[in-house]
């Protein structure tokens, strides 16, 4: 039910070696309305004891992500969502109980689906965007463009830029997410990809250039992810002073890279070679010749070297992308910046696999970076 969530607890069967009997405790019910923004301003801690959670509604999701959990298993069924949590540590700002049979919650509301209005839209360049507003009875903070990466769409794998939208909106943050010509088309153009970088920058510009023309008085902040955080680089190169926040996930630091993530290079050689060559990733793509030369002698990176806004730089251990995160923050040295390795994610936060969390950790360290830095 959009309106509210009922979670339902039940403490797992234990044995009690006094009586040689095992013993279940009674299910306790949770009733979470979303115009509450408390339910009880009370924080309790939960030791050694075993507790299995359902619930109705996937935005659960959210509420459950801001709890500090350990040895988490879920299982997807439709909108029907279990989560066994075998370690429940201190509960920071989502569901809390006491054993003595009286609840205290610590949560932020969950927001109905009424929280975000969106708007699709044309650009300059003549790229479709995407526009997400709050919906929330309050001034916005600021407005977040969001850059895909390579060979991407404006919501990104998984919908990872539609999620991070909705969340953004929740907090009061508005957001816009483009195209970028040449890559985005996917199935309409066979998977043929013909963009340069000058071209990325260009759609990605014309969505800072709107943003900033349409909404004069909010703080900017950039999102990008992959191909699209080199792209940030270069946009923050052109207009420093622009942007108040950057995100990068996974972000690579020069186009080029995806040229040389190939250790055998053939489908790129072919490209420029013959006009065309082929790569096999999530589906087969056509790379081009003016795609591939188009990503040669770029430095993004030199970009941040006059950038002096916030900068987080995010990215899972196992990412197949090197940990330049640490180059970044030299290159931007006048930024108040950061990195974070999430511990066993890869390069897209394993955000097809159903059980892990990474891509909600993600989405939620975003949130809240641009709550503080906006």
């Amino acid at each position: 039910h959009s309106s509210r969530v009922m979670l339902t607890l039940t403490p797992v069967t234990h044995f009690d070696g006094s009586t040689n009997r095992r013993v279940s405790r009674k299910k306790t019910h949770l009733i979470l309305n979303p115009d509450q923004s408390t339910i009880n301003n009370q924080q309790s801690t939960i030791n050694n004891r075993h507790y299995r959670i359902s619930c109705r509604s996937h935005k659960i999701w959210d509420l459950l992500d801001q709890t500090e959990v350990t040895g988490v298993a879920s299982v997807w069924a439709g909108c029907e969502t279990q989560r066994m949590i075998t370690t429940l540590k201190t509960l920071l700002t989502a569901v809390a109980l006491t054993l003595t049979g009286s609840l205290a919650l610590v949560a932020q509301s969950v927001p109905a689906q009424e929280s975000s209005q969106t708007h699709d839209l044309v650009l300059q360049t003549g790229t479709s965007a995407t526009l997400t507003l709050s919906a929330l009875d309050r001034a916005p903070r600021g407005i977040v463009v969001m850059i895909h990466g390579w060979s991407g769409q404006k919501d990104e794998v998984g919908g990872l830029f539609k999620r991070q939208a909705e969340a953004l909106a929740q907090q009061g943050v508005y957001s816009l997410r483009m195209d970028i010509r040449g890559e985005s088309e996917r199935e309409k153009s066979g998977f043929r990809l013909t963009s340069t970088f000058k071209s990325r920058i260009n759609d990605a510009l014309a969505g800072a250039d709107w943003a900033a023309k349409t909404y004069p008085d909010l703080p900017i902040g950039l999102l990008g992810f992959s191909y699209g955080g080199a792209t940030a680089m270069a946009l923050i190169g052109k207009a420093p002073e622009r942007y108040q926040s950057v995100v990068f996930w996974s972000t690579i630091i020069n186009p080029s890279e995806i040229i040389t993530d190939d250790p055998k290079g053939g489908p790129f050689r072919a490209a420029i070679e013959h006009g065309e060559g082929y790569v096999e990733a999530f589906t087969r793509l056509t790379v081009t010749r003016e795609h591939v030369l188009g990503m040669i002698g770029y430095n993004p990176l030199d970009g941040l070297k006059h950038y002096s806004g916030a900068l987080l730089s995010i990215r899972g251990s196992l990412d197949s992308v090197p940990r330049h995160d640490p180059r970044i923050l030299k290159a931007a040295g006048q930024a108040a910046g950061e990195y974070r390795i999430i511990q066993g994610a890869d390069h897209l936060f394993n955000v097809f696999d159903p059980g892990a969390n990474f891509d909600l950790r993600l989405i939620r360290q975003t949130t809240r970076w641009f709550e503080d830095t906006l």
